[in-house]
């Protein structure tokens, strides 16, 4: 017997998972600002930013998870590689993040950032084609959508 998840089901999910990615493009882009405010007024190396930062918020989502960290840490081993290889990349982007802001203005470097997107749907494309179903008219409108976001800041400046 199979069963189909009907399109009401799916729209709570849908619209918690969209506020929470709006809260966390505010979250990010506000974190550009303090960090390239923060680089350039009290000349804070790079690398003591990005740790403090992701010290912060290893405590906050350790407070989040801890009902579920017991259960995630008896996870399989490849489980937990993805895990650690996913914190590598994390933690190496947010560091690049916080060296760009120290050398160049976030009007600059916050379209760069913007391509993570088409980035992340090529890489999604490569290796998640059995969970994720990757269109050209989502590839075309994430595109238009980072375009679109780049000219904006880019004709402020």
């Amino acid at each position: 017997m199979t069963t189909t998840t009907s399109p009401s089901r799916l729209r709570g999910p849908l619209i918690i998972g969209t506020i929470a990615a709006l809260l966390s493009v505010l979250g990010y882009a506000g974190s550009q600002v303090v960090t390239r405010s923060l680089l350039t007024a009290d000349e804070t190396p790079p690398q003591v930013g990005s740790t403090v930062t992701l010290f912060i918020g290893m405590l906050i989502l350790g407070v989040a998870s801890a009902r579920s960290i017991r259960k995630d840490i008896r996870a399989p081993r490849m489980a937990l590689l993805w895990i650690v290889l996913a914190g590598i990349l994390a933690s190496t982007g947010a560091f690049l993040s916080f060296f760009s802001l120290s050398f160049a203005p976030v009007v600059l470097v916050s379209p760069i950032f913007t391509v993570n997107p088409l980035v992340t749907l090529v890489l999604a494309a490569i290796f998640l084609r059995q969970v994720e179903r990757i269109t050209i008219r989502v590839f075309i409108g994430a595109f238009l959508v980072v375009a679109g976001v780049s000219l904006v800041i880019l004709s402020n400046q």
